[in-house]
């Protein structure tokens, strides 16, 4: 997202609903269907005077958890807080494909992995090279 532009956008819907993997399904059954909480944020952008609609809220965010209490995860409700229905909002907006935006920028995890990776290979590094003299 290092090259994704900012637009202002608006916070046209942000709820969290319990709903079926299978839409069709009404009740837990036999056949596998569970039923999950959904993190349901859509926004409206323009660019170049086209509107846009997207419920993309960041690359790694999980829109869908599993229901293990009455109480959705936190970080649903977190967000639903932040992001209230009709607040304005600065959106990414990837420059190539104006309909691909994100309303948050994230972090790519594996970079923070190799990171941590790298740091802890350099710490290792030293702390041998410290005992060995």
């Amino acid at each position: 997202m290092k090259n994704y532009k900012r637009v202002p956008g608006k916070i046209i819907e942000s709820k969290i609903e319990k709903i079926w993997k299978n839409p069709e399904m009404t009740t837990n059954t036999a056949s596998g269907a569970q039923e999950k909480w959904l993190l349901n944020i859509s926004f409206r952008y323009e660019v170049d005077g086209k509107e846009y609609v997207s419920n993309e809220i960041g690359r790694n965010t999980q829109m869908y958890a599993d229901i293990r209490s009455e109480d959705p995860p936190q970080y649903m409700k977190s967000l639903v807080e932040k992001y209230l229905k009709g607040n304005d909002v600065m959106i990414w907006v990837n420059p190539q494909k104006n309909e691909l935006a994100y309303l948050i920028k994230e972090r790519k995890a594996h970079r923070v992995f190799y990171l941590a990776l790298i740091s802890g290979a350099v710490s290792l590094i030293c702390f041998v090279l410290k005992h060995q003299i």
